[in-house]
């Protein structure tokens, strides 16, 4: 929109002496006035309700989909490891190769809808 540009970069990192490379994503979202980068908690009022709405969609996902999820591992949910962006009319957030997911799966990514959480943009951009 006129307030905000968002885009991911996705790069394939290969570690000396590893099986193979590995993808990492990540996410960016600035102020076009200001040209600061914004956190998800400048662009959502991230309250208890959000995070509800946020980890409700993404906990279903997994279920409906049956993502494979490490045994080791629970998926929490939202958390500060998760990278985000915005893609057209919808916020994407990417938990990277490895934190939950096997590397036959790829990253974890969940494409959430802004109409399911448009209560809680901040109006400065949205």
């Amino acid at each position: 929109n006129d307030h905000l540009i968002s885009f991911k970069m996705d790069q394939y990192l290969y570690t000396y002496r590893s099986a193979h490379g590995s993808h990492l994503y990540l996410g960016f979202v600035f102020d076009l006035e200001s040209g600061k980068k914004l956190s998800l908690n400048e662009l959502f009022t991230v309250n208890d309700s959000f995070l509800s709405v946020v980890n409700g969609f993404m906990f279903e996902t997994i279920k409906e989909n049956e993502i494979p999820i490490f045994d080791f591992t629970e998926f929490k949910g939202l958390d500060e490891s998760a990278e985000f962006y915005l893609q057209g009319e919808f916020l994407v957030i990417v938990f990277q190769e490895y934190a939950y997911t096997p590397y036959v799966y790829g990253p974890l990514i969940f494409k959430i809808p802004l109409s399911e959480i448009n209560d809680f943009f901040n109006s400065k951009y949205f």
